[in-house]
């Protein structure tokens, strides 16, 4: 019951997130709005899936931002240039994601302007966490899905929605592809070196 009411929460809370509205900024893609916190949201899902996200701690690294690209490109194009550093830091005002300051930044980071560069965001954060109780809930793959399809429906045009659903296909076959390979090698190393 406790994880229904929850899961019920974070529904309305990834429903609300709180994006920019501009009109004639955003495409039809998008319903209009910023895609790039429910991108990197349906990124940090997809790494918390393949386990590379095992604890709750959300670095800004090669694997996220790579996840995060794949989707940008996907739904917007090439044309405009992606800035996964900007939801990163604005997922903070969603009240959920706990940007977690580098040693001695606490105040310089709760007073600096808005983050929208890589060496600000370096200098002042070391990474993010999410609420304990949503982090508990995506571990589970129907709770996750549930949480998925909130963002995909409702930040998404319907012709996009199957796009997105097939990105996260290609994230989850490039990780185990990638990790059949990995132990394939090790295999390979390990029987070379049996006498």
């Amino acid at each position: 019951m406790q994880d229904k009411l929850l899961l019920d929460n974070y529904q309305r809370v990834f429903a609300e997130l709180r994006v920019d509205r501009v009109p004639g900024r955003y495409p039809e893609a998008t319903n209009g709005r910023a895609p790039h916190k429910p991108l990197l949201l349906l990124a940090v899902l997809d790494l918390v899936a393949q386990h590379q996200i095992v604890t709750n701690f959300i670095e800004f690294k090669a694997n996220l931002l790579d996840a995060f690209d794949l989707y940008w490109l996907k739904v917007m194009g090439s044309e405009r240039e992606a800035n996964p550093v900007m939801p990163f830091y604005h997922l903070k005002s969603d009240r959920f994601w706990h940007l977690i300051p580098q040693p001695g930044m606490d105040k310089a980071l709760q007073v600096s302007s808005p983050i929208r560069s890589l060496r600000v965001l370096r200098e002042l954060v070391v990474g993010a966490k999410l609420d304990e109780d949503l982090f508990r809930l995506i571990q589970y793959p129907d709770k996750r899905d549930t949480l998925r399809t909130v963002l995909i429906e409702h930040y998404f045009a319907p012709d996009t929605r199957q796009v997105i659903v097939q990105t996260g296909t290609i994230h989850q076959e490039s990780f185990e592809y990638s990790n059949e390979l990995q132990e394939h090698s090790r295999c390979a190393r390990q029987s070379s070196t049996s006498p």
